[in-house]
């Protein structure tokens, strides 16, 4: 699937922060206001462990679809600090059990035996994607540039700007929001699980978003979706990230696509306000 960039313009001040601790979910099944922001009726969702539900939340959503989904959205990330629940469209994963309480090579979301930082998620989807013989499997000698290191940030320029709920159209879906401290976290407490072909699970993908967010403003909007506040302003910038892009989602046709000139997603990135990706 190939996305195409998009340069919203960035117009709505929305200084994101942090809460002073997760937040406490909505009762179930009745319409609620979150801080200001009222939703419809919706429900928990838990993780399961073998078919059986656990007492451990997943995050709590929308039971019917909202039309107005990103303006939505962007109401809650306004009062996240307060609330200490981060809101995504749609949901955060296919399914509720943990992978590695399924196939026992799993990893844990909670291992403590390895940094959980973008280096090292990056340094193993390097050596991962390794050409070996095809016949004994042994790695064959690396004939693949370096990678080039993390692509240098975008400075802030004071409060995040986010693009204008005026200015852009987005689908129906539900609301589902996530319990967490930092935006970055959702994705390894929601029980995202987008990228299990390539053993990569929620705790993976918080630690590539916290440093997105940090460098280039990048939020959590859906699944497979983030809204950029400080996109790359540069080639070298957009060049080194791109790479970054292709570690974390390596089977995404953008980066293969033979009708795409050598750099153009490259190009897309300088000044796009949203970044999307496809495992599949």
């Amino acid at each position: 699937m190939m996305y195409r960039p998009h340069y919203e313009r960035l117009t709505d001040p929305v200084d994101v922060g942090s809460a002073d601790r997760p937040g406490e979910f909505p009762p179930d099944d009745e319409t609620v206001d979150v801080a200001g922001v009222e939703l419809p009726p919706g429900r928990s969702r838990y993780y399961t462990r073998d078919g059986t539900t656990t007492g451990i939340r997943l995050g709590w959503e929308t039971a019917e679809p909202i039309d107005d989904a990103y303006r939505v959205w962007l109401s809650l990330v306004r009062v996240f600090s307060t609330t200490g629940l981060w809101p995504v469209v749609g949901r955060l994963g296919y399914g509720t059990a943990r992978p590695w309480e399924q196939h026992h090579h799993w990893k844990r979301e909670t291992a403590q035996d390895r940094p959980n930082t973008i280096e090292r998620v990056l340094a193993e989807a390097w050596d991962g994607q390794a050409w070996c013989d095809a016949r004994t499997g042994a790695r064959l000698p690396e004939t693949r540039p370096p990678f080039g290191g993390l692509a240098p940030g975008t400075a802030e320029t004071g409060t995040n700007l986010f693009p204008s709920t005026d200015a852009w159209w987005y689908r129906p879906g539900v609301i589902t929001l996530i319990a967490v401290k930092y935006p970055w976290e959702a994705p390894g407490v929601g029980g995202w699980d987008l990228a299990l072909n390539q053993s990569l699970i929620g705790a993976d993908f918080s630690a590539v978003l916290k440093s997105w967010q940090e460098r280039f403003g990048a939020h959590m909007l859906s699944a497979a979706e983030l809204v950029v506040t400080r996109p790359p302003q540069d080639s070298d910038q957009a060049v080194r990230l791109a790479e970054e892009h292709r570690l974390v989602c390596p089977y995404d046709s953008q980066f293969h696509d033979p009708d795409e000139r050598p750099g153009e997603y490259a190009d897309g990135l300088i000044g796009s306000t949203r970044w999307q990706f496809w495992w599949d």
